[in-house]
């Protein structure tokens, strides 16, 4: 991956985490919907970071499948848990 496309890469990663920050932390359905259910503490979107980072870092798994599925798990609760629609710009 060339320069550009690695930071073309980081600038849509960027905007997918924001999106899931967003969506989890000022949209959720209800109050349990923002926090994990294991602690009632943590943010709850620190559920599909975790869930996307474990993706990319699998460097058995083709460059392209590691990429569109760890957006893929960074919204995969978005529109089950929170009012937020997906972005406009998503795959």
């Amino acid at each position: 991956m060339s320069g550009e496309e690695t930071a073309q890469w980081s600038q849509q990663l960027r905007q997918a985490i924001a999106h899931a920050a967003a969506a989890h932390g000022s949209f959720p359905n209800t109050l349990r919907d923002a926090v994990r259910f294991h602690d009632q503490k943590t943010p709850y979107v620190v559920h599909p970071l975790w869930c996307a980072s474990s993706l990319l870092m699998e460097p058995v798994l083709p460059e392209d499948l590691r990429r569109d599925g760890a957006v893929a798990l960074l919204w995969h609760d978005t529109l089950e848990d929170t009012s937020m629609p997906l972005p406009p710009w998503s795959p």
